[in-house]
């Protein structure tokens, strides 16, 4: 048991001394404000004045599609963060590209998850013409599940980072018969 505390201290240990250097700190502050600035617009909360373009909200925003702009966009710095930190110190050089990849991923699964807009742009016209309305009641199912799915991969990103080896890239061979 007390092996294990050790493991977790040493990991918090090792994420508090990424964020003491100043490239890894900027890149977290920078992402934080773009990721709420482009979340707050996805989510229909302000639009771009003058000119009036932005996502128009059907329904009222509440507190917790507040606090699920804030967690989200803090799981999406956090993660660009630990991505710079990884470019930089170059821990994995085949891996590089591959996180900028799930990044992107991270970023277009957390905005407005029943949003037509979003919909259309990422699958095309075909998927877009599917009338979404029906999952408007299971909205906050969808939006802990991708959140969920932002904190595993910020997890698994972390994990790879501390013990300098990818447990997602690992391919068991199968044998051919």
């Amino acid at each position: 048991m007390k092996e294990k505390a050790r493991v977790n201290d040493g990991l918090f240990r090792f994420i508090i001394d990424i964020f003491k250097e100043n490239s890894v700190g900027l890149t977290f502050t920078v992402g934080l404000i773009i990721a709420l600035i482009a979340y707050t617009f996805f989510y229909g909360i302000w639009t771009i004045p003058f000119i009036n373009f932005g996502l128009m909200r059907m329904s009222a925003v509440t507190l917790s599609d507040y606090l699920f702009i804030l967690f989200t966009s803090l799981a999406v710095a956090f993660l660009v963060a630990f991505m710079r930190y990884e470019i930089i110190h170059n821990t994995k050089k085949g891996r590089t590209l591959s996180s900028v990849g799930i990044g992107i991923a991270g970023f277009a699964s957390a905005a407005c998850p029943v949003c037509q807009g979003i919909t259309l742009i990422a699958l095309g016209s075909t998927i877009g013409n599917i009338p979404l309305g029906p999952l408007v009641p299971y909205l906050s199912i969808i939006k802990v599940v991708s959140l969920g799915l932002l904190l595993l991969a910020l997890t698994l990103k972390v994990d790879s980072i501390y013990k300098n080896h990818c447990i997602t890239c690992k391919i068991i061979p199968t044998k051919k018969t």
